[in-house]
């Protein structure tokens, strides 16, 4: 994989939410219920065998992951790096895949150690190091106490 690529591959999208408390927002509980609808509805069309996989509904969700996994959320990064595992909502990419589930496993979360091992075999030497490098990155950046 060429730098070029790689840097077009490790652009995420960037979805901007704000959170406020009820007392300064009224409004947060609809907004509240909507993400999470939202989320249970990615939870279900991502991972769940017996539900009809819907590509925009689990697209839209995967943004909400995306975002909170950039939060700190180990969970979210779990599922962040699944997604790039599984190729169904996003292109399959090891590189991303691997540096999500660092973040995740520098945060405790043990599910993500064997994904790690499982990919880091799959990848070139090449993609290794960007995935290492990538993976420094997130852990630095984005893993965070939120549990």
């Amino acid at each position: 994989m060429n730098k070029i690529a790689a840097a077009i591959i490790i652009t995420p999208c960037i979805i901007l939410l704000t959170a406020c408390s009820e007392k300064e927002n009224p409004q947060m509980d609809v907004t509240v219920s909507k993400v999470d609808a939202q989320t249970n509805l990615s939870e279900e069309a991502v991972k769940g065998p017996e539900v009809t996989f819907d590509p925009e509904s689990a697209v839209i969700a995967l943004q909400y992951y995306i975002n909170e996994a950039r939060l700190g959320s180990p969970y979210a990064q779990l599922s962040v790096g699944e997604a790039y595992i599984d190729g169904r909502t996003v292109p399959v990419n090891l590189i991303e895949a691997y540096a999500w589930l660092k973040a995740a496993q520098s945060q405790d979360i043990t599910e993500a150690a064997a994904l790690i091992d499982k990919i880091w075999e799959e990848m070139s030497e090449e993609d290794q190091k960007y995935a290492k490098a990538l993976g420094d990155y997130y852990t630095l950046n984005y893993a965070s106490t939120i549990q």
